[in-house]
C-alpha cells in the first residue's frame, strides 16, 4: 500500500492477487459500500506499469476536471480514462478494466486525509484478494503485455532505457508520457 498528497488529496495505490472478480458490476458495487464516499478505481494490475502510472492518472484526471477538460462525469471514470492512455470509456475498459478472469487488481482511492485512504484500502481488501503491491511492478512476462497495451516501440525503449537494467523504468516513464499525451489531444 502506498499513500501520496495529490494537490488537495491523498491518493491511496495498492496490490491483490489472487482475487475472485466474479461478477465486475457486483464487485464495484460492494467496494463502494465498503469504502463509503470516496472516489475509487479498480484496474486490470497486470496492464498497470508501476504505482507512478497511477499516481499520474489520477493527477492527469484530478487536473482535468479542475481545468474543465475533463471528458468523463466522473472522476473515477476520467482516472480509468488516462491510466488507459484512451479518450474513448468502453476502450479504456477493454485496456485496463477488470473481467471476471482477471486475478490481479489495482485499487486508487482518493480521500481527504491519509488515514482515510489506508482506512479505505483497508475495507476493501476482503473484497479483492491478498494484498500484494509487487503486482503493480513490471517483471519479464508483464513486461512484453505492456509493450503491447501500450503500443511502446522497440526503438521507443531503446532511446529512454540506457541499459537493460533501466527498460522497467523507461517503459513505465513512456506508458506515463502517453497518458499525460492525452490531456494535449483532447
Amino acid at each position: 500500500m502506498r499513500v501520496e498528497r495529490l494537490e488537495e488529496k491523498y491518493l491511496g495505490i495498492a496490490g491483490f492477487r489472487e482475487a475472485r472478480i466474479g461478477d465486475v458490476p457486483s464487485l464495484i458495487g460492494a467496494v463502494r459500500e465498503r469504502i463509503g464516499g470516496h472516489i475509487f478505481q479498480l484496474l486490470n494490475a497486470d496492464h498497470v506499469a508501476g504505482w507512478e502510472h497511477l499516481y499520474f492518472a489520477a493527477l492527469n484526471a484530478l487536473r482535468a476536471f479542475q481545468d474543465g477538460r475533463n471528458i468523463a462525469e466522473r472522476l473515477d471514470i476520467e482516472i480509468l480514462l488516462y491510466a488507459s492512455c484512451q479518450d474513448q470509456i468502453s476502450r479504456a475498459f477493454t485496456l485496463v478494466g477488470l473481467t471476471p478472469q482477471t486475478t490481479r487488481v489495482a485499487l486508487i482511492v482518493l480521500t481527504d486525509s491519509a488515514e482515510e485512504a489506508v482506512e479505505a484500502i483497508r475495507r476493501a481488501t476482503p473484497l479483492l484478494g491478498v494484498p500484494d503491491d509487487s503486482v503493480l511492478e513490471i517483471d519479464g512476462e508483464k513486461f512484453q503485455r505492456l509493450m503491447e497495451v501500450f503500443s511502446v516501440s522497440e526503438e521507443e525503449l531503446e532511446a529512454v532505457a540506457g541499459s537493460k537494467k533501466e527498460e522497467a523504468s523507461a517503459l513505465t516513464s513512456l506508458v506515463v508520457e502517453r497518458c499525460a499525451l492525452l490531456a494535449v489531444h483532447r
